[in-house]
């Protein structure tokens, strides 16, 4: 079986093995996972349609929690632009990541 949460940053792990779990649990195939502008993207197949309508608000309470918790860290965050790129970060991942790109900036 496939490790999902690698997909993710760590403040997300837990949200995504959690709703695995939920959804393979329920019958569901997991198809991909991925951040997408700053957002928790969980694509799934449904063998009928009694399991896709009973997972698909696992998908959108997945999504929900990750939009407030940091995917760097798991704190309590939001989304933010880091030159271009949408990202759900608290504050102090975001300052890191502002601190890395005018390091590699320097470079």
């Amino acid at each position: 079986m496939k490790v999902w949460s690698v997909c993710v940053g760590e403040g997300w792990k837990s949200i995504v093995d959690e709703a695995v779990q939920q959804l393979t649990g329920a019958g569901a195939t997991i198809t991909q996972v991925k951040e997408k502008f700053g957002g928790l993207r969980i694509y799934y197949n449904a063998p009928s349609d009694e399991i896709y309508e009973y997972c698909a608000p696992i998908v959108r309470r997945a999504a929900l929690y990750a939009d407030i918790t940091c995917e760097d860290c798991g704190v309590p965050g939001k989304n933010v632009n880091v030159d271009g790129w949408y990202r759900t970060l608290c504050p102090e991942c975001f300052k890191l990541r502002l601190k890395d790109r005018e390091d590699w900036l320097k470079v």
